[in-house]
């Protein structure tokens, strides 16, 4: 899954990481990168497909059995909704601002929750409960791979693996019909690797699948992206001239499925694929 499960940095610099097969999330120091924590899930609810930060110090997890969980690594974690989609959970991202988040899946659906009804969200039993989603909507003929916020978190915009992309009313979840209203739109994630301000990430005479993911840095004009045969590019942002130029990097033995700058923007976090790798790269400006 391209909008695959990336590292999380936490408020207090604490990275969190998760794994499909081992069913395992993970907590590291920030400063030496040792495991603090550890939280295995029951077998019963699938292996960890996406983590991101819920409220507080919670955390929300996707699973490839199509559940979605709250808890934190030092107690447990609840299921909060129950088979919601019809296939696995491939991405979770959360609302700036209001007790909301979406969720995309294998099912083309993207389900917008409201979670400001506590009772349900926080329930401290080990029951799973099911809540309705506040919107549904479907508008993707192809699994959803990507999804950015926008900066005043009034849109979202999603790709799908049929190189669609969508733009949709974050307050209802409804598609926006016309995108020409929406070359104005200042974007406050870059989760997609379609669209003007990543048209250079893409070499000449490609398929389609070269470019696995990318994210742009939070305070530079920096994007990083990752491909298919395990580069790490870094680019200057927007990247929305043709062949344009970039650094390469090497470190991984496969495809990359997951670039991210932590919060600083000084260093880089990637995941590999087949490697099962998770990198940490030092950003040096000189070149930019």
């Amino acid at each position: 899954m391209m909008c695959c499960l990336l590292p999380v940095q936490l408020p207090d610099g604490t990275i969190v990481s998760g794994g499909g097969k081992d069913k395992a999330i993970h907590s590291w120091s920030p400063h030496y990168y040792s495991k603090l924590i550890s939280n295995d899930l029951p077998a019963m609810l699938g292996g960890v497909k996406t983590v991101t930060q819920g409220r507080g110090n919670r955390l929300l997890v996707g699973t490839t059995l199509n559940y979605i969980l709250q808890g934190t690594l030092d107690s447990y974690f609840n299921v909060v909704i129950q088979k919601g989609h019809a296939d696995e959970v491939w991405c979770l991202t959360t609302h700036p601002s209001h007790h909301q988040f979406i969720s995309v899946a294998d099912d083309h659906n993207v389900f917008l929750w409201d979670y400001s009804n506590t009772q349900n969200m926080e329930a401290k039993s080990s029951r799973m409960v099911l809540t309705l989603p506040a919107f549904i909507q479907v508008g993707h003929t192809a699994g959803i791979e990507h999804m950015d916020w926008s900066a005043d978190s009034q849109f979202l915009l999603s790709t799908s693996a049929d190189f669609e992309m969508n733009y949709w009313s974050a307050a209802v979840c409804k598609q926006v019909n016309n995108p020409g209203s929406m070359r104005d739109v200042t974007w406050a994630t870059q989760n997609c690797t379609l669209g003007f301000n990543v048209a250079g990430i893409w070499p000449e005479g490609s398929e389609g699948t070269d470019i696995n993911c990318c994210s742009k840095a939070y305070n530079r004009p920096l994007l990083a992206a990752g491909d298919d045969w395990g580069k790490v590019k870094l680019y200057s942002y927007p990247t929305d001239k043709p062949k344009s130029g970039c650094q390469t990097y090497s470190g991984h033995s496969g495809g990359i499925m997951g670039v991210q700058f932590l919060y600083n923007d000084a260093r880089l976090l990637t995941t590999g694929g087949r490697d099962m790798a998770i990198m940490q790269w030092e950003v040096c400006l000189s070149h930019f």
